[in-house]
């Protein structure tokens, strides 16, 4: 029981300082019913209640076991008799062919999970030093760097929501000890002792070898994780500073910096707009292909939904798939903004600039998207200018000028928004005035 009294005391100074100054009010635990959640669950009880905060449990059913329907009876169960509420969650979705099944049911939990979670509301999960071994250990034979080295942080974010992990420096020794002490019951999953996954080969047959051969490999490995941990916050602080609030990534910014900081500058300014990383032949391709790549070329990179595309010297971050929308939106009321499905359009009240209001109530108003041969006047009096040209002119990405909203009045084209007013809807003089707002949603 000391040993056990101890842990306690440990995860529960840990979780203090991670909640510090964080404003979360509500915790939620993934608590699947193996050993290492459900002694996390224990812990958590009393400290919930201790520092006022809500506690809730929530396990995730792949559906990949043929006994999960009693795994969630059991978990609902002993969440009844510690007083937590416990909500359950079958996942109807299946792995696609040729995918690690490993990978996607973790990306389907934390997706469910997080789905669950705000600022108010942080996700628990039950990591302990052994899964960081495991995880070091696995990127190291991946070749991977610092950032996978780095392996499992203690906390992260994931848009709003944070994810806690206050057991990461307990050895899974001491879990068992705990819940042992106080006779808690947990599942064992049958999928952990299969070898054709590989973090079950190295947990079952590669590190107990380890352990034998170098008594605290698994110690030994979470400290490298701490390390590459400190070196990844400063290759991370040294990317911020030379990205600034680059919303696209210059190729000028690459070329001037050191061949071995590129791939750091590109990965965290990926990170940062909160896409997945690329894999190691994605980013060989960004490296080579897109950064030497002939000025009139417009290459493309894709992975996971998303893709890098090159403009004007430029590195763009889209979907992988861009879709040119058709059809026609009638927008009877510009005061409220109007959402397009690939972003939105907006509008506001101006004085005098902008499109003359008064014109534009001459006739329906109308969102269309380019078919070919569209002109517009920029001056009185000018040449009408033809848009593809305009476009170019404005330096709009190619893959951006079809999905670029028109908006005509009737039959004429009045206002590009965000770009131009045709002459003929110009507001003059101190008229009520309105100007138009497009904001993407790639």
């Amino acid at each position: 029981m000391r040993r056990a009294a101890t842990l306690a005391a440990r995860c529960h100074a840990r979780l203090d300082a991670l909640l510090e100054g964080s404003g979360v009010t509500g915790l939620l635990l993934a608590y699947s019913g193996g050993l290492d959640s459900t002694v996390l669950l224990h812990l958590m009880r009393d400290f919930s209640r201790t520092r006022g905060l809500r506690l809730a449990a929530h396990h995730i059913d792949h559906g990949l076991q043929d006994a999960s329907a009693e795994w969630t009876r059991h978990c609902a169960m002993v969440c009844a008799q510690l007083g937590v509420v416990f909500t359950g969650q079958r996942l109807s979705a299946s792995p696609p062919a040729g995918a690690s099944v490993e990978d996607w049911a973790r990306q389907q939990r934390y997706g469910a999970l997080l789905a669950r979670c705000d600022a108010d509301t942080a996700l628990l999960t039950a990591h302990h030093q052994d899964d960081q071994a495991e995880t070091v250990l696995l990127h190291a034979l991946r070749a991977s760097g610092p950032h996978g080295l780095a392996g499992i942080r203690a906390q992260g974010r994931y848009g709003e929501a944070r994810v806690l992990r206050p057991l990461l420096d307990e050895a899974r020794t001491a879990l068992h000890d705990y819940a042992r002490a106080h006779g808690l019951p947990w599942i064992e999953d049958p999928s952990n002792a299969e070898h054709r996954y590989a973090r079950n080969r190295l947990r079952g047959a590669v590190l107990p070898v380890l352990e034998a051969a170098f008594p605290g490999a698994a110690a030994a490995l979470a400290e490298v994780a701490r390390l590459q941990g400190e070196v990844v916050e400063v290759l991370d602080a040294l990317a911020d500073q030379r990205l600034g609030d680059a919303q696209t990534l210059p190729l000028a910014l690459l070329r001037e910096s050191a061949a071995a900081l590129r791939p750091y500058l590109i990965k965290r300014w990926i990170a940062r707009r909160g896409a997945p990383p690329p894999g190691r032949a994605q980013l060989h391709a960004i490296l080579h292909g897109m950064l030497h790549a002939r000025e009139d070329r417009e290459p493309l990179v894709a992975w996971r939904g998303v893709a890098l595309r090159r403009y004007d010297d430029h590195l763009f971050l889209t979907a992988a798939s861009l879709e040119a929308p058709s059809g026609c939106h009638d927008w009877s009321s510009p005061w409220t903004p109007l959402d397009v499905g690939h972003g939105e359009l907006s509008a506001h009240a101006s004085s005098h600039q902008g499109a003359d209001r008064t014109l534009l109530e001459a006739a329906p108003l109308r969102v269309r998207y380019r078919r070919g041969g569209e002109r517009l006047r920029l001056h009185v009096g000018g040449p009408r200018r033809e848009l593809k040209s305009l476009f170019q002119e404005w330096r709009v990405p190619p893959w951006e000028r079809a999905r670029w909203p028109l908006l005509y009045v009737g039959e004429q084209l009045a206002v590009v928004p965000g770009r131009a007013v045709a002459a003929e809807f110009v507001a003059g003089g101190a008229g009520p005035g309105v100007v138009f707002d497009w904001r993407p949603r790639d």
